[in-house]
């Protein structure tokens, strides 16, 4: 998956986060459309050895206006390196890369 400010993608999608599941087609989420961004991360969470993709669940929330949510793990960000690293600091980053790009 492959997220960025909307106008790294296209000039005229200000105020957006900009989201992809293949790096080609992309959609957005307005500013305006936009509740709040929250983190959440479980430690432990998915045994490795026995299929899961990562010890530790690492999720961003973001709750649009109609309650609804869209949420991504931030190690299956394929454009965003220090997200995809991991970790309370990975998390702590993307929440605040979100968050400037829609102020």
């Amino acid at each position: 998956m492959h997220i960025d400010l909307g106008t790294n993608v296209d000039a005229g999608w200000t105020n957006s986060i900009a989201f992809s599941h293949n790096g080609t087609d992309w959609s957005t989420i307005h500013k305006s459309e936009i509740a709040g961004i929250s983190r959440q991360r479980i430690a432990n969470v998915g045994n490795v050895d026995k299929g899961a993709p990562y010890p530790h669940l690492e999720k961003i929330h973001i709750t649009r206006t109609d309650n609804s949510k869209f949420s991504f793990d931030i190690k299956s960000i394929l454009n965003q390196a220090a997200w995809s690293a991991g970790g309370n600091a990975a998390l702590n980053t993307a929440v605040d890369d979100l968050t400037t790009w829609i102020a």
